[in-house]
């Protein structure tokens, strides 16, 4: 005959893998704090030699000169160009209408 049931719930497995932990953390709470230590200088050692390394690899990009009249500019060359479109549509649709 095998050994009782423990949990009846998920619930009650759940928090009796809770208290576990808890009892775990308590007792080795120096370790487990030193494994965090070192694991958090080591990952944050590691992210800056990424990043400088990225960063070197990356040429600065050039400043862009934007300005109102550039932008301005722009839009209309924009609508003139769809203005012109409409006007070669119109005169193809009604070349032979005259």
């Amino acid at each position: 005959m095998g050994r009782p049931q423990l949990y009846t719930t998920p619930d009650d497995k759940k928090a009796a893998n809770r208290a576990k932990s808890k009892r775990y953390y308590e007792r080795n709470k120096a370790a487990v704090q030193e494994r965090r230590r070192a694991r958090y200088k080591e990952d944050v050692k590691n992210s800056r030699v990424l990043f400088l390394s990225a960063a070197a690899k990356i040429p600065p990009a050039p400043p862009k000169a934007i300005t109102a009249t550039s932008n301005s500019q722009r839009h209309l060359d924009h609508w003139f160009g769809r203005a012109l479109r409409v006007k070669m549509k119109y005169s193809a649709l009604t070349e032979g209408a005259c």
